[in-house]
């Protein structure tokens, strides 16, 4: 893997060695060489076996970084396999009792952006029978990103046009509130003191309108 801003990016986002155990849980267990065995069954059928273990996965998640991988490049192409199979893998490939529920935390700076990077560092190196099956799942990555940018972006608008509101809310109208009160709401995702704050403010104003027109 070329070890390009992309690649640093990406890599600066997430723990994998910090979530070794988890990430390969997660994904490298289910398709890495020689990670799957096969058990005969009394029919004569095999299915695959799959590590159950986190502490030998984690064992054969470090082995697989430290093996073989002394430049840049293969450092760094490693790291980013095992997160791709994080992402990637189908967890209902086991029973829901032996699933991972780990998922790929991302943080700092490009935390926003480090999905996207994945799939296009991914999609880079893939051959195209496997572009062709991963093809839904990247789709489908892509809507889900697309879905998360129009939420923070209208977060972002709603926070503009709530600048100054404090100052201006005594002289708004019922229909000028409802719009501040959506706006408060869609501004912050959890309790905010600022939130709390402005709907304080916003009843008060409510029931200074009402007490107007009761006395007129």
């Amino acid at each position: 893997m070329k070890v390009d801003e992309r690649a640093l990016k990406l890599l600066s986002s997430v723990s994998v060695t910090g979530e070794l155990g988890e990430l390969a849980m997660r994904g490298a267990r289910y398709g890495l060489p020689g990670w799957v065995t096969e058990s005969t069954q009394r029919n004569g059928t095999t299915k695959p076996v799959y590590i159950d273990q986190r502490t030998e996965a984690e064992r054969r998640a470090g082995e697989y970084l430290a093996g073989g991988a002394h430049r840049g490049g293969e450092i760094v192409g490693r790291q980013i396999a095992l997160l791709a199979m994080a992402a990637y893998a189908d967890q209902q490939a086991v029973a829901a009792s032996n699933r991972s529920w780990h998922h790929v935390r991302y943080s700092g700076p490009w935390a926003a952006d480090a999905d996207g990077l994945l799939d296009e560092l991914v999609a880079e190196k893939l051959t195209e029978p496997a572009a062709g099956l991963l093809a839904p799942t990247l789709q489908e990555r892509k809507r889900d990103r697309e879905q998360r940018a129009g939420e923070r972006q209208a977060r972002e608008d709603a926070l503009a046009r709530l600048q100054g509101i404090e100052q201006r809310i005594p002289e708004l109208d019922a229909d000028e509130l409802a719009g501040v009160a959506q706006d408060v709401e869609l501004a912050w995702a959890g309790w905010d003191p600022r939130q709390s704050e402005l709907r304080q403010l916003l009843r008060a104003r409510r029931n200074a309108l009402s007490d107007q027109q009761d006395g007129d």
